[in-house]
């Protein structure tokens, strides 16, 4: 699933299992390095973070979600 947005803090609902590999990528198609990505159930209980490497990507590992979560990325430089 791709998410696009233009302010800090994106929302986006997942159910899965298993990992979670997620890319962050500027405007400007070059990957966001050092974006701390949270990992939240619905219920607002964080259960992991990741931090994207050089090529922007993050990975949520041994997740077993029967909740949707949700995937809050931070960072200044982010939009």
């Amino acid at each position: 699933k791709t998410v696009q947005t233009a302010n800090d803090t994106q929302r986006a609902d997942f159910r899965f299992t298993g990992s979670l590999e997620v890319e962050v990528r500027l405007p400007d198609g070059t990957a966001a390095v050092n974006v701390t990505l949270q990992l939240y159930t619905v219920m607002g209980i964080n259960e992991v973070n990741a931090t994207t490497d050089s090529r922007g990507i993050g990975v949520f590992e041994q997740l077993d979600a029967e909740d949707p979560y949700n995937v809050y990325m931070i960072h200044e430089g982010v939009p």
